[in-house]
């Protein structure tokens, strides 16, 4: 089973050193947290999506600075060309998925998207999400550094990848910058809004045809008893 991480880019230039504290305590520094998270995680793959106009440029360096070189530097000059001028294309960044991997020791895909502030693009986005897994596989999402609308939307897609392609959502991930403390942002794993998303729509099954069987696994998730979510499971049954 592959865990694939997808990641988002935010606008060029924003992006500095910043210390990021896990939920285990953990501290680490970097200036892309899908690069730390993906460590943090062991994640088989990592995939970022971005705009023409993302920092497409971070993925050219390390977090010491240092730049890909040799047959990947006419590449990298093209693609922070582009970034300067809002015009990084797919056609620009696929020459550099096979040096990024090979460095990082891990695959590394990229996506160029639209800005999804219209509905199409939006369903195109969750369109290239879906094409990017496979049935089955484990998934987590960074929201970290793309626009502040699209954590809305990574909701949705978690959603829809659970029941398109029945993938494990390990989490949705945060890296909370504005609300460092003592230099230090907190990550936060939101993982449980899908949660309340499934008693959501529970609650619509149940309003449709009133078999509350269907709290029965919810709860059992909540910490009640196996035993108690089975009275729940025959009652409805009977």
């Amino acid at each position: 089973m592959t865990h694939t991480l997808i990641s988002f880019l935010g606008k060029a230039g924003n992006y500095q050193s910043t210390a990021y504290r896990f939920p285990d305590g953990e501290i680490t520094t970097t200036r892309y947290f899908g690069l730390a998270l993906r460590r943090k995680l062991q994640a088989d793959r990592l995939v970022m999506f971005g705009t023409s106009g993302s920092a497409w440029d971070v993925i050219c360096l390390d977090d010491d600075g240092v730049a890909l070189s040799g047959e990947a530097l006419d590449a990298v000059e093209a693609v922070e060309t582009a970034v300067r001028a809002n015009r990084v294309t797919q056609e620009l960044l696929d020459p550099l998925a096979e040096p990024i991997s090979r460095r990082l020791g891990f695959e590394v895909r990229f996506r160029v998207i639209g800005y999804a502030d219209q509905m199409n693009e939006q369903l195109e986005l969750l369109q290239a999400m879906n094409a990017e897994v496979s049935v089955n596989d484990q998934v987590s999402l960074d929201v970290t550094h793309g626009f502040r609308h699209l954590p809305m939307l990574a909701l949705i897609s978690a959603l829809h990848l659970r029941t398109a392609r029945r993938v494990n959502v390990q989490g949705l991930y945060y890296g909370a910058f504005e609300m460092k403390k003592d230099g230090i942002a907190p990550v936060m794993n939101l993982a449980g809004l899908l949660h309340i998303a499934d008693w959501v729509s529970a609650l619509s099954t149940f309003d449709k045809d009133g078999d509350y069987g269907v709290f029965a696994d919810l709860i059992e998730q909540d910490g009640v008893s196996i035993e108690k979510a089975n009275h729940l499971r025959q009652g409805a049954f009977f």
